[in-house]
Formats: C-alpha cells, structure tokens, sequence
C-alpha cells in the first residue's frame, strides 16, 4: 500500500507475530496457531492478518494486538516483572466471541 506506516505493513506485522510465536518459517507458524501453512500464504497475499490469529495469540502468549498490528506497546497484555506476560486468568473468563469482537474492531481501526 503506498505511503503505509512500515510498522502497519503486513511484513511487520508477521515479524511481530513470529516473534510473539517464535517460529521461523510459515509451517512452523501455522502449527502453532493450529491452521494449514496454506492458509497463511493466502493471508499474505490479502495482506491481511485474519482476526482470529490474533485470538489464539493473545490466548496462548497473551499477546497485545495492538502490539501485533500497529507496533504499540506493550509487547504482552499485562507485562509482570521482567517484561513477562502476567497470569490472566481474567482473560480467561472473556466470552471468546466477545473478545474476537474487540480484536476485530481495532483491526479495523487500523486499516
């Protein structure tokens, strides 16, 4: 996209995302979030991250999806000492519909 923030770019982005996963290559990626590599290469063809990686990220490594989308910090929702994402067990407790919901609409905040 011509003149796009490079920390909104999709190569940012995904360079965040393996960061937050720690996975090099897109079948590695897509192990962890529990899709086929294909389905990611098809989202870097959109230039897209689909709202629902960004649900198992903050799921599994408590991820800010600000973070991931916009380069914002903090790097994990709830830092604790060291820089460590904190127990959330709240977090938890969130309807996963509600919070697909909010990721969803910041994600198109930033568009």
């Amino acid at each position: 996209m011509p003149g796009q923030n490079r920390f909104h770019s999709f190569e940012a982005q995904m360079a965040r995302i393996k960061f937050i996963a720690q996975t090099k290559t897109q079948c590695q990626l897509a192990e962890v979030l529990g899709i086929k590599q294909a389905s990611i290469s098809e989202a870097s063809k959109r230039g897209r991250v689909p709202a629902s990686w960004l649900v198992v990220l903050v799921q599994k490594f408590r991820a800010n999806p600000d973070w991931i989308l916009e380069g914002s910090m903090p790097v994990f929702l709830c830092a604790g000492e060291g820089g460590r994402p904190a127990d959330l067990a709240f977090l938890r407790q969130i309807p996963l519909e509600d919070l697909q919901k909010e990721i969803c609409r910041r994600a198109e905040k930033h568009q």
